[in-house]
């Protein structure tokens, strides 16, 4: 199911489930830690901080491994040249790539990575640049042919009369009189 979702998704639903386990791996090896501090057997706590961070190795570079891939297939669409991965596993003076010790992944180093985000960044923003100057040119072109048929069309004005006025032979605007005048009222009778 969590591979059916899009890659940024599957990769923080993955990276929250690393966190979880981090943190129990956190809750189990921090006590073992401080106790072999307390009792200041140095032999004791490097092994137990050398399994807790094999483990945490086990945890996270499945997750950098796969974050890898992603960067590496959003660059070659993007028309990227990714460095090669060695060839050796074991080659060490590759500034890009390194090899999980835990999980035979190959994972980015932080320089490479940090490279090729850069220049993914650059690349999407030369994109949008793109796109932003066609959108522009259409929507200067739409407005521009807007605003000549505006011009050319012929709109009609209201009557600048308003209501029970008309327009005489000078054409001003002249009160209009009631159409018929209304009955005389019977005038009221004085008594003598």
């Amino acid at each position: 199911m969590i591979t059916r979702l899009p890659s940024r998704m599957r990769l923080w639903l993955i990276r929250r489930g690393d966190e979880r386990q981090l943190r129990e791996l956190k809750e189990k090896y921090y006590p073992l830690i401080d106790a072999a501090k307390a009792a200041k057997n140095a032999k004791e706590e490097s092994s137990v901080v050398s399994d807790y961070l094999y483990e945490r190795d086990l945890i996270l570079h499945p997750t950098y491994g796969m974050e890898a891939e992603f960067l590496e297939r959003k660059a070659r669409k993007l028309g990227i040249r990714v460095p090669d991965k060695p060839t050796d596993a074991n080659a060490v003076d590759d500034d890009n790539w390194e090899m999980s010790q835990c999980t035979w992944d190959w994972m980015l180093t932080p320089e490479g990575e940090r490279n090729l985000r850069n220049e993914i960044r650059q690349e999407e923003r030369a994109n949008a640049d793109e796109w932003r100057k066609w959108f522009t040119l259409v929507f200067v072109v739409l407005g521009s042919i807007f605003a000549f048929m505006s011009l050319r069309a012929k709109q009609k004005q209201p009557d600048p009369c308003p209501v029970n006025y008309y327009r005489n032979d000078a054409g001003a605007c002249v009160f209009a009189l009631p159409a018929a005048p209304a009955a005389p009222k019977a005038a009221p009778q004085r008594r003598p």
